[in-house]
């Protein structure tokens, strides 16, 4: 029982009825080029550049070359516009202008 616990195993299923060599060297075969395919995969997806959603820097935002343009919130809580864009998905940049009293929002 310890044995079983320490040991890992691999369990390979082959049908057919006559099982020479070259059967199992085919199975073994097709099995690890099966194994080599998933950790390409693997590798592919971590590899792939990740495009940032939701909120995010203007200068992110600017590199999707998607085009921009300028929402004005006079609201002093931006939550509710937060809730909202990221219902629907939308990706956004917040932009607090400091120049006029009270500060604006530009989204």
């Amino acid at each position: 029982m310890q044995e079983e616990v320490e040991n890992r195993t691999l369990t390979l299923v082959v049908s057919g009825t006559k099982f020479t060599g070259r059967l199992l060297k085919a199975a073994i075969s097709k099995y690890m080029a099966h194994c080599k395919e998933k950790k390409l995969q693997k590798k592919r997806s971590r590899d792939a550049p990740v495009t940032p959603h939701g909120k995010q820097t203007v200068k992110q935002l600017i590199g999707q070359n998607q085009g921009i343009s300028n929402i004005e919130i006079t609201d002093p809580s931006i939550k509710e516009f937060e809730k909202i864009a990221r219902k629907y998905g939308v990706d956004y940049a917040v932009k607090k202008d400091r120049s006029s009293t009270p500060p604006k929002y530009l989204i």
